[in-house]
């Protein structure tokens, strides 16, 4: 077994652990688990969720080792952890941001807890929907952009095409989930616009 004190280099060490070496995966984690921890401590306030957050990280990279296509480790682990703690914070005030949404739109008497809460949940349902009838290459460059944060370069790479083709792609994504939430959900686009790209 090679002295793993010898990778000295991230993306030696990244190439390694994508070809199934598990002491090099072991050493991406030691060398970055305190960096992503102190990022996620920063924004969340609380140390259990920072290290839930790197620990699903590590789990979620795992799971995919041999099919995500990682130019510059280090790079990515940080964009992904902050894409993995703005979702965990939009989790916490997404309901919260619905009701108020709800409220500005019908006013407080007509806005019960309950209802709210369904209303999200059929919400979530059409654009799950919506997402799932997208063409292969467009639903799969908008849900890289995301699940994942990509940025569209690392897109058009993951996915050998044009970065052009990305920015149409996820256009024609959005332009479909506007036309599918409406009329019924109409009022509601900018709210699952603002929820997924901004927390």
């Amino acid at each position: 077994m090679i002295d793993i004190s010898l990778y000295n280099s991230d993306q030696l060490l990244w190439q390694n652990a994508a070809a199934g070496d598990l002491k090099a995966f072991e050493e991406l984690y030691n060398r970055y688990w305190e960096l992503l921890l102190r990022e996620g401590y920063k924004v969340l306030k609380d140390r259990e969720e920072a290290e839930d957050v790197v620990q699903n990280l590590f789990v979620d990279l795992y799971g995919r080792l041999g099919t995500v296509i990682v130019d510059d480790i280090k790079a990515y682990l940080l964009q992904a952890n902050r894409y993995a703690i703005y979702k965990r914070i939009r989790q916490y005030i997404t309901e919260k941001k619905y009701r108020t949404e709800l409220t500005n739109l019908f006013g407080q008497d007509n806005v019960a807890e309950e209802v709210c809460l369904a209303e999200y949940r059929e919400l979530e349902m059409a654009v799950s929907a919506s997402i799932a009838r997208l063409p292969e290459k467009c639903r799969e460059a908008f849900l890289l952009s995301r699940n994942q944060g990509l940025s569209y370069a690392r897109i058009a790479h993951q996915l050998r095409i044009s970065e052009r083709t990305v920015e149409k792609h996820i256009s024609k994504a959005l332009r479909c989930l506007r036309e599918d939430l409406s009329p019924e959900y109409s009022h509601y686009f900018r709210l699952v616009v603002l929820l997924w790209y901004f927390f």
